[in-house]
This record gives structure tokens, C-alpha cells and sequence, in this order.
């Protein structure tokens, strides 16, 4: 018994080390955003296997009428996917809930709904589900599906757009305490730089807004996608105090998020709420887990 017992400890150790990307689960995340032409900017994607990501308009909660499709690689991150709204659909485009939906190829390298079925995970599509508004490009992506690790006490936001001057606010997802400004020119920008307030140590969860600048010069309003703000959530470990250098991005070992259960995050700024989804199946490490678990006890049992 007690080498059954030392045999299980070994086994969710190994569960617990963080895995390359290969190893990683199918996934896609998203955020609310403000598009110019129906292009969407997509935060990342994972397929284990060849394969789509699909646009369809809500239908009561669940994905409803396809408006748009794209190609994904198999076995490769892909950050920055982006997927066109159909021009039909876009014509007369208003704030809306539309869903991302991945699905696998049936193997002829050309989709077909009827053939390429949508991927599932514990009996639901592996899906995220963002609000988009027309006009000028204004979108934060988030790496949702990893954390950021940083010595430096900075938040590195991989890509933003915005249509005018203003500010990326970062505030506490918990209790919407502003902990970082960084003000922001009109355009597209990589890696900007946040320096966070405080030197507490450990992990938290941060929503990065986009603002207007106001009149003043100071902050306005939020950037706005229907009633929904413009942002992303970031999962943030703070390794110690500084404010010079960029955080990097590390994968996190034991996230787990499934459409069943979809993240789904509210970020109390001065205006409406800031929506980040993501959709994912389990990680290999977890079903690694479970089946070294029960090998280990039918040999226990025989």
C-alpha cells in the first residue's frame, strides 16, 4: 500500500511540470473589441490537428448562423489569428455577441460544415464568446491561456489598438483598484509596457482597459464595443518590485478551463464591463494524470 501511495505522489508531481506547447489542449481566447471592416482579432489558437475557426452570430447563448471562417495549422500557437466577418453580415453591423468555435478537418483540406465537425470538450464546443462593435480598430489581446511571470513588477501587453490618444488602464480584477497607467498614442502598438504599483509578491488577475483622453489631457471615457468596454484580463505572477523591465510569458502548468464552464470576466472600471473569454479542452498533463492514476490501481488491485 504505501508504495501505491508513493507511486501516485510521483505521478501527480510529473502532472504538475510545465508542459511545451505541443503538449498543450486545443484552445482559443478572445476580447471584446471594435473592428473597422469585420476582421477580428483573435488572441490565440491551438489545434492539436488541422483544422477551422468558425464566427457565428449568438443564437440565445449558443453559437447560431456561421458568418465567417478561417484555416488553422495544427500543433502551433498562433497568436494575432485573424477571421473576417462575412461582407453580407457586416453590412449592417450592430454591437453584437458573436461566438469563435474551433473545429477539425475531416482530412480533405477544404471545409465543409456538414463534414468538419466542431471540437468538443465534456459534451460542449470548444468556443469563445466576444462582443464586436463596427468602427475604428480598437482591441487588447491577452496570452489568457498563460500566465505572465515578472521580476520587474511591469505588464507586457503582447498587442493594442486604438483609434485615438489615451491610456491602457490597469486595475485589480478583484476590487477594480488602479494599479498601472501607461498613456497610449493613436494606432497599433506591440509590447507595451505597464509598470505596476506596489512590490506585493504573488499571483493576481489584472484587466487592461483602453481610455479616451479627455479634454484635459487626463483620463476619460472607456473605448466601448456596444455597452461593453474594450480590454483584456491577464493573469499576472509578480516575482518581485521594479518598474524598468517587460514581464515575460510562461506556461501555465495547471490551467484548466472548459466551454462547460466558460471564463467570462467583468472588469469594473468607470464605465461598462470589459468581457475576455477562453475556450479549452483539458490539458495533457491532466489526462495524463488520470490515466497513470488508474493504472496504478488495477495493478494494485491484481
Amino acid at each position: 500500500m504505501r508504495r501505491v501511495v508513493a507511486t501516485l505522489a510521483v505521478v501527480l508531481v510529473l502532472a504538475s511540470v510545465p508542459l511545451p506547447v505541443a503538449a498543450h489542449a486545443n484552445h482559443v481566447t478572445a476580447g471584446t473589441q471594435v473592428s473597422p471592416d469585420g476582421t477580428l482579432v483573435v488572441d490565440s489558437v491551438y489545434l492539436t490537428s488541422d483544422g477551422y475557426l468558425t464566427v457565428h452570430r449568438d443564437d440565445d447563448g449558443e453559437p447560431g448562423e456561421r458568418i465567417g471562417v478561417t484555416e488553422v495549422p495544427a500543433r502551433s500557437f498562433q497568436p494575432n489569428v485573424h477571421v473576417t466577418v462575412d461582407e453580407t453580415a457586416w453590412a449592417e453591423w450592430e454591437p453584437q455577441s458573436v461566438h469563435l468555435v474551433l473545429r477539425s478537418d475531416d482530412g480533405d483540406g477544404t471545409f465543409e460544415p456538414d463534414e468538419d465537425p466542431a471540437i468538443e470538450s465534456f459534451g460542449s464546443s470548444v468556443a469563445a464568446s466576444i462582443t464586436v462593435a463596427a468602427g475604428e480598430r480598437a482591441v487588447v489581446a491577452a496570452d489568457q491561456h498563460y500566465l505572465q511571470q515578472t521580476r520587474r513588477g511591469t505588464l507586457d501587453v503582447r498587442h493594442l489598438a486604438t483609434p485615438t490618444e489615451g491610456y491602457l488602464v490597469v486595475t485589480d480584477h478583484e476590487t477594480g483598484e488602479r494599479v498601472g497607467t501607461e498613456t497610449i498614442g493613436a494606432g497599433s502598438h506591440e509590447h507595451v509596457t505597464v509598470a505596476l504599483d506596489g512590490s506585493d509578491r504573488g499571483e493576481t488577475r489584472l484587466d487592461a482597459t483602453l481610455y479616451r483622453e479627455d479634454e484635459t489631457g487626463g483620463i476619460g471615457e472607456p473605448i466601448r464595443a456596444g455597452n461593453a468596454s474594450v480590454g483584456a484580463t491577464f493573469t499576472v505572477e509578480r516575482l518581485g518590485g521594479g518598474r524598468q523591465a517587460a514581464a515575460t510569458a510562461t506556461a501555465t502548468p495547471n490551467l484548466v478551463r472548459t466551454p462547460s464552464e466558460p471564463t467570462e470576466t467583468a472588469t469594473e472600471t468607470a464605465g461598462p464591463t470589459t468581457a475576455t473569454t477562453v475556450g479549452s479542452q483539458p490539458g495533457f498533463g491532466l489526462l495524463t494524470t488520470v490515466g497513470a492514476l488508474v493504472l496504478v490501481a488495477g495493478r494494485w488491485r491484481a
